[in-house]
């Protein structure tokens, strides 16, 4: 049996219903959400025209934002030793209070890829396979971990701390989960090759719950002594987006980005409960309580409150002309057509090349009916590929399209790797 114990009775007073405490306008997002050790939350937010740091109070009557310089991640984001949320990006640290007052820091080094509070008093970071511990003086120190050599490029993409102390990382790059003890020893559980950890969940018995990337979805749990027991749960939600533990009631959550969540009971089989918004990202509070955001939402619920309705349609989202296995100077030259048929935002991103660093156009549609962005290659591109053609070369042309509604719900077109041909 890999769950610590048995379901517990749920905390006095639920609300009636979910508490809707943010709706961010078209062209934000929302990203990471920590839950504070008052009941309050923060949460990740990136505009068009840079980031934010947001604060919902612990009574939902308020939501805080306060606008920070540096971009910032879902990896780098933790709640710190001194119960502040931390944001890292380069060498600098944005730390936001229960009141939602940021402070800024350069540590002087840049951050590694993941934190997590540690359980010496201070903040973890590692990448590169290096530790870094930050106090909250803002005094950096590093030390290498001694890691065996993975295969492929190591990608560290979440850090937790366990409740025994040892923090977790998930490397996705080298399909491996490490362990890392307070006095700085880690230990290496390598996965099977097919295998890559996104998202990791802290239990109550020192082990770890860990999503997988992909579909069909698969989602596992580690114990403290390295144990893993692995589990699949059905696919027609689609991948796993986001992975939480209600540790007042000993369960792991699981987001799709979809009106539901998916629970794991204590016999490892996967239910699913319906869920208010189309949730991308939860954290629990203490009290077991849960904060879910979808792109655009942020929720205060629990599990005994009455859902409502939610919507997680994908909006309609059309190209063209249709993106099929080549394009041709032709259709460079005039442009595609992308059409959203309800209010959104549409981001097309195009690359021209291995080297091109996919520089996005972005417009926002508030009509009722949508609206549409024609997307057109800069001169410059065109004539390159004229000469690549002219020379014999097979150059290729890539266009992603996303668009986002109101609810936060996502739909995609266009794709990469399509051949040029005259």
């Amino acid at each position: 049996m890999f769950l610590a114990g048995t379901a517990a009775t749920a905390h006095a007073g639920p609300p009636p219903s979910p508490v809707e405490v943010a709706h961010v306008a078209l062209g934000t997002t929302l990203g990471a959400v920590i839950a504070g050790p008052d009941g309050g939350a923060w949460v990740r937010i990136q505009r068009r025209d840079g980031a934010a740091i947001g604060r919902a109070t612990p009574d939902r009557s308020s939501f805080h934002t306060a606008a920070v310089q540096e971009p910032l991640s879902d990896e780098r984001a933790a709640l710190g030793p001194d119960g502040q949320a931390w944001f890292g990006s380069g060498s600098v640290v944005d730390r936001s209070d229960a009141a939602g007052k940021v402070t800024r820091a350069d540590v002087g080094e840049t951050l590694g890829d993941v934190m997590a509070g540690g359980p010496d008093g201070t903040l973890w970071a590692f990448g590169d396979g290096t530790l870094q511990r930050i106090t909250p003086q803002n005094v950096l120190t590093s030390a290498p971990l001694a890691l065996p050599a993975c295969r492929e490029q190591s990608q560290p993409r979440d850090m937790q701390r366990a409740s025994d102390g040892a923090v977790w990382v998930a490397d996705s790059g080298c399909s491996r989960l490490l362990r890392i003890t307070p006095d700085g020893v880690a230990q290496t559980i390598a996965l099977r090759d097919d295998e890559a950890p996104f998202a990791l969940a802290a239990d109550n018995a020192g082990g770890m719950w860990f999503a997988q990337v992909g579909v069909p979805v698969r989602i596992g749990h580690v114990d403290a002594g390295g144990a893993v027991t692995r589990l699949r749960a059905s696919s027609r939600f689609g991948a796993v987006t986001d992975i939480a533990f209600d540790t007042l009631n000993d369960t792991p959550y699981l987001a799709f980005g979809r009106c539901v969540l998916g629970v794991v009971a204590p016999d490892g089989t996967v239910g699913f409960r319906p869920a208010p918004i189309p949730a991308r990202q939860l954290a629990f509070t203490s009290g077991g309580t849960a904060w879910l955001a979808s792109a655009t939402r942020l929720v205060y619920t629990s599990s005994g409150a009455v859902q409502g309705t939610c919507d997680d349609t994908p909006p309609k989202v059309g190209l063209a002309p249709a993106f099929r296995h080549s394009v041709t100077l032709a259709q460079l030259r005039h442009g595609f057509r992308i059409r959203l048929r309800e209010p959104g935002t549409i981001t097309a991103t195009p690359f021209y090349g291995s080297d091109d660093d996919g520089q996005s156009t972005f417009k926002i549609v508030r009509a009722a009916h949508g609206g549409t962005l024609t997307f057109r290659l800069p001169r410059t591109r065109i004539r390159g590929y004229e000469r690549d053609l002219a020379a014999g070369r097979k150059p290729e042309f890539s266009l992603y399209v996303e668009a986002t509604d109101r609810d936060g719900n996502v739909a995609t077109a266009g794709g990469g790797g399509r051949r040029v041909t005259g």
